[in-house]
């Protein structure tokens, strides 16, 4: 991307940490990989916020997400890619997400990461995932589905009944319709 295009787009983007700042207003939203051959590797914090985003792409450049970063937006469905090794607190709050999915890769989600999302319906949690904070679901719907691998740690947290509904990968997948 040329500086002509960035200013174009509105964002602003620091080179030395890697850090890009103030997005376009648009309904879908596509962050760059790179800006000026330096990689986007964190989404800093409140940065999507508040800007009526319904889609989101997330680049596998990106490797933590910021407190807030995409909070109070109407996003519906949203994959993180492998390379984001943490979400920060509040990082997707108050959407309208109906699926989430963390690909292998993903450690770390903060606190009330997927909070006040009331249609969430289906979260799928890779084994990779070694944290997850305090009322991650808190006000989702009571038909959340959380999908993990048994003997994971998300599967560990569910027994400690972190959430109601849990399936093993193996059961999601001998569910019919």
């Amino acid at each position: 991307m040329d500086k002509g295009t960035l200013i174009k787009l509105g964002f602003d983007f620091d080179k030395e940490t890697g850090t890009l700042n103030l997005p376009p207003d648009d309904k879908k939203l596509n962050v760059p990989r790179r800006i000026f051959a330096v990689k986007i590797k964190h989404l800093g914090d409140y940065l999507f916020s508040q800007r009526n985003y319904e889609e989101v792409y997330i680049p596998t450049s990106v490797e933590s997400i910021g407190v807030g970063t995409f909070s109070s937006n109407k996003l519906r469905k949203l994959h993180i890619p492998g390379n984001v090794k943490s979400i920060g607190n509040f990082c997707f709050y108050s959407n309208k997400l109906e699926t989430v999915y963390l690909s292998e890769g993903v450690e770390t989600v903060g606190n009330e990461a997927f909070a006040t999302n009331y249609y969430l319906k289906e979260v799928y949690i890779p084994p990779s995932v070694t944290s997850l904070g305090e009322g991650i679901f808190d006000d989702t719907t009571d038909e959340l589905t959380i999908v993990c691998v048994e003997g994971s740690y998300a599967h560990e947290y569910a027994e400690r009944g972190y959430f109601t509904k849990v399936l093993t990968l193996e059961e999601y997948n001998n569910v019919t319709i």
